[in-house]
C-alpha cells in the first residue's frame, strides 16, 4: 500500500472514531493532526534511536575486529614441522592417506571426475554432468599445495591449464 492510500485509510479511521465519540468534525480534525504530529515526533526520535544504536554496533564490530588475531599465520600452513611428536605422527599418516587416495586416482581416473573404488574405473556422469572436467582434480589440488605434495601438485596444475 502506498503512501497516499495509507493516509486515506487513516483519514477515514478517523472520521470513524469521531463518530463513535460523537466528536464534531473540527475536533475530530484536531484529533487528527495531534496524531499526526505525534506519530512525527515519534518516528524523529525512533530514527535517532536507531541511528545511535547502529552507530554503538558499527563501533562494537570495529572493536572485535581489531581484537581478532588469526589462529595461524601463512608460515604455519605449509613447510613447518610441528613440534609435537603426536602431532607430526598424525599428521604424517594423513598425507599417507591423501598420497594414496591420489595416486589411486592418477593411475585409474586421471582426467575424470570421480574415481569408483572398486571397479578402478573413472567416472564423469554425476553431479558435475556427463563431462570430464577433473573434478577430484580442482577439488583436491589446495589439499596437495598445503600439504606439500609439490610434485602432484604441478602435474595438477599443469593439467588444469590444459583444459
Amino acid at each position: 500500500m502506498g503512501k497516499v492510500e495509507e493516509e486515506w485509510e487513516r483519514q477515514k479511521l478517523m472520521e470513524a472514531m469521531g463518530k463513535r465519540l460523537n466528536m464534531s468534525k473540527d475536533d475530530t480534525l484536531k484529533f487528527r493532526n495531534k496524531m499526526k504530529r505525534q506519530r512525527q515526533d515519534t518516528s524523529g526520535k525512533e530514527n535517532e534511536e536507531e541511528k545511535k544504536k547502529l552507530e554503538e554496533e558499527k563501533e562494537r564490530a570495529k572493536l572485535r575486529a581489531e581484537q581478532v588475531k588469526p589462529v595461524i599465520s601463512a608460515s604455519d600452513i605449509r613447510g613447518t614441522e610441528p613440534k609435537d611428536p603426536d602431532v607430526k605422527e598424525k599428521r604424517d599418516k594423513i598425507k599417507e592417506m591423501m598420497m594414496h587416495a591420489w595416486s589411486k586416482y592418477e593411475k585409474y581416473a586421471w582426467g575424470a571426475n570421480e574415481l569408483r573404488p572398486i571397479s578402478h574405473k573413472g567416472h564423469s556422469a554425476s553431479i558435475f554432468g556427463q563431462l570430464s572436467l577433473g573434478a577430484t582434480i580442482v577439488d583436491g589440488i589446495d589439499t596437495l599445495y598445503i600439504m606439500g605434495l609439490d610434485e602432484e601438485y604441478q602435474k595438477a596444475r599443469d593439467w588444469i591449464d590444459k583444459i
